[in-house]
């Protein structure tokens, strides 16, 4: 088994572990330095609030292979975006309209305001909801 596949196993039996490892908002900030001192050996912990789950605290190695596995799968959401050959916008006009704060769509196309980026690069396109504002 590759070694990323064994990593992801034990992220998953620490999650199983990390149930059995949870305490309150409150716990967590009484006794930070112990839980982060659990965290760095191998146990995560999670954080509740009113008894709901809202933070894990984990191991920074365990973090690295979960935040991989998203961008992997992310990746590959894309490549089958890319695949049925819808329309796609470069990375330049993605950018600027991430900046301008508008909602690119058929009636508010994308503007380049960047010149200095690279429009080589093709992402898909989001989905086409209506401008929200065009800034002035």
């Amino acid at each position: 088994m590759p070694e990323h596949q064994e990593h992801a196993s034990g992220v998953a039996r620490a999650a199983v572990e990390a149930v059995e490892n949870s305490v309150s908002v409150r716990e967590a900030r009484a006794h930070l330095a112990e839980h982060i001192n659990r965290a760095e050996s191998g146990t995560p912990t999670v954080v509740t609030r009113n008894g709901a789950p809202v933070a894990v605290l984990v191991p920074f190695a365990d973090f690295e292979v979960l935040e991989e596995a998203a961008d992997l799968m992310l990746a590959r959401e894309a490549e089958a975006v890319l695949a049925r050959d819808e329309p796609t916008v470069t990375m330049a006009e993605l950018v600027a309209d991430l900046f301008s704060g508008r909602t690119p769509g058929p009636a508010c196309p994308p503007r380049l305001t960047s010149p200095r980026l690279p429009a080589t690069t093709s992402v898909p396109s989001p989905a086409p909801p209506p401008c929200a504002s065009s800034p002035p």
